[in-house]
């Protein structure tokens, strides 16, 4: 349960970055209120989900699953560019989440 709150949470941050990246620096109220709420749960649930588990295991699944999903939405979303380094990265950011997840 607690694993499933961690990456709904990863993946509100994520959905968070898109809306930031549509804010404009922040000159559009829209997306500016839409990137403040989607942080605000995110944080919200991260905090609920983290509150009986070690912060350093907890908090770098939850980083490196937001940034899997943040890069999977650029590659969706935005149609930013698929390179051979940024799929090493994310396989990279997988790996390590793993290691941590046996920790």
């Amino acid at each position: 349960m607690k694993l499933a709150a961690l990456a709904v949470a990863a993946a509100i941050y994520a959905v968070g970055g898109i809306c930031m990246k549509h804010a404009e620096g922040l000159q559009d109220l829209r997306w500016s209120l839409a990137t403040a709420l989607a942080f605000t749960a995110g944080s919200l649930l991260q905090a609920w989900a983290m509150r009986d588990k070690e912060m350093a295991v907890t908090y770098l699944l939850v980083l490196g699953l937001e940034g899997v999903l943040a890069a999977c939405l650029g590659f969706w979303w935005l149609n930013e560019a698929v390179t051979a380094q940024k799929i090493a990265g994310i396989v990279l950011i997988l790996a390590g989440a793993g290691v941590l997840r046996t920790a």
